[in-house]
């Protein structure tokens, strides 16, 4: 119970701010964009006196946020302000780390494990966002343009490699 109380108040806390995201995108992605938002809230908050996830799990409610989920990561990560080339190594980095996470908690939560999620789902290609996460520390280490800049991004990076064998193994040994 208090998990799905922690899952509501993030989802309350990301709504806002997913609005003022969405309202930025050009008008074709805005369409298509506002629309798998809006048919993510329905499967975590429920619709038409129907539940939703935050009420409790479900397989079927799970795999159609999931759904929604990669339509709208896709659409944002078309967005101008999130085109690789516009983007320091800095922000790659972070884009890549919350990839990992959240394809590591995708995972770590389903009770159904890997065999409930698509192969095809970005997130869940935890080996190559690992590797790709290891590049952009190596770089993100070297450009810095000061010592304590890169003794804090060290510091980062050995929490990422205490973590990193665990998230790398989730389809086969998740662990909490």
């Amino acid at each position: 119970m208090e998990y799905l109380e922690q899952a509501d108040q993030t989802f309350q806390m990301v709504s806002g701010g997913m609005t003022m995201w969405l309202e930025q995108l050009a008008p074709e992605a805005q369409a298509e964009a506002m629309k798998e938002w809006k048919g993510l809230t329905a499967e975590l908050a429920g619709d038409k006196g129907y539940p939703g996830l935050l009420d409790g799990y479900d397989l079927n409610l799970d795999a159609a946020q999931r759904i929604h989920y990669d339509a709208l990561q896709a659409i944002l990560q078309q967005s101008d302000e999130l085109a690789e080339d516009q983007l320091d190594d800095l922000q790659k980095l972070y884009l890549k780390l919350t990839s990992v996470v959240s394809g590591y908690v995708s995972l770590a939560a389903n009770p159904f494990g890997s065999m409930a999620i698509s192969s095809n789902d970005g997130d869940l290609k935890l080996i190559t966002l690992a590797s790709e996460v290891d590049m952009l520390f190596a770089s993100v280490i070297k450009n810095a343009k000061d010592a304590t800049t890169r003794d804090r991004l060290r510091r980062q990076q050995s929490k990422w490699e205490f973590v990193r064998s665990t998230i790398i193994k989730a389809s086969q040994s998740a662990m909490p």
